[in-house]
């Protein structure tokens, strides 16, 4: 059955009280060295070291089948292309930038000539996302991309008003979110599902060429976890909440898999059926 779409207006903007919360809780999270670590590794007394590894590793999969996705979606990075996505601003939205451990990913947006959008509550991972883009803008030097955009705000409120950060939503083809849903609490991973899902609706995506890149552990495939350090999503529930966005069927594509601890986590990228 087509499912309608819900229109941003719905969203309901946080108070201030609640985003200074949100960004207090993110800032502290970011700044420990174990942060998105499962809760079970921490209480056997993983260290530093081996933590960082381990989630660099899973930065390095994630980043590579971003770059999959794209390519095998049809992103083509022939110069004329790319100088069309810079003349039109098409955009990526980065959900997340955490630790900055796959901050590769805005790299390659750049490169193929999308506008990075990163959307952070917490001041430190903006801070580094600065950073990045900054060392990114050198590298490329003169080559034909566009500025990426770091924005210390909460994904809610982007939906509720995305004009408040100047972000035209329907310049956006692509959104990447890597373990995002599992931070977010079921009001906003519900809200934020619905949300992107409008960029693979009739209006928004004709051609079906957009994309929306997820990886994440899913309830699925780790029904034993606990989900402490992160909420572990249903994927039916995902999907049927990107396609009530979308107002019409998507369908998960060229789907991979990495272990990561103990933990299987599934990589899917969703489009419009």
């Amino acid at each position: 059955m087509e499912q309608q779409f819900c229109t941003p207006s719905v969203v309901q903007i946080l108070s201030v009280r609640q985003q200074e919360a949100l960004k207090r809780k993110w800032n502290k999270k970011n700044a420990d060295p174990l942060a998105y670590t499962p809760s079970e590794e921490i209480k056997r007394g993983i260290g530093t070291e081996e933590a960082t590894v381990e989630n660099a590793k899973l930065a390095s999969f994630a980043v590579g089948y971003f770059k999959r996705a794209l390519e095998m979606s049809g992103v083509s990075e022939e110069k004329t292309d790319v100088f069309d996505r810079v003349k039109q601003n098409k955009a990526i939205v980065f959900c997340g930038y955490g630790r900055r451990y796959d901050s590769d990913v805005v790299r390659e947006a750049m490169l193929l000539g999308y506008q990075a959008w990163i959307i952070d509550v917490s001041d430190v991972s903006a801070g580094w996302a600065a950073q990045d883009v900054r060392e990114f803008v050198r590298e490329l030097g003169n080559r034909n991309f566009q500025l990426p955009q770091v924005k210390p705000v909460e994904i809610c409120s982007v939906f509720a008003d995305p004009n408040s950060i100047k972000l035209d939503l329907a310049k956006v083809e692509w959104w990447y979110m890597c373990r995002f849903l599992g931070c977010l609490s079921d009001r906003a991973a519900s809200i934020a599902c619905r949300e992107v899902g409008h960029s693979l609706s009739e209006e928004l995506d004709p051609a079906k060429k957009n994309g929306i890149v997820i990886i994440n552990a899913f309830h699925n495939e780790n029904i034993d976890f606990p989900g402490e350090t992160s909420r572990l999503r249903k994927r039916k529930t995902v999907l049927k909440r990107i396609a009530k966005g979308a107002g019409r069927l998507v369908k998960p594509v060229y789907h991979e898999t990495y272990q990561y601890f103990a933990k299987t986590v599934s990589a899917m990228t969703v489009k419009a059926a």
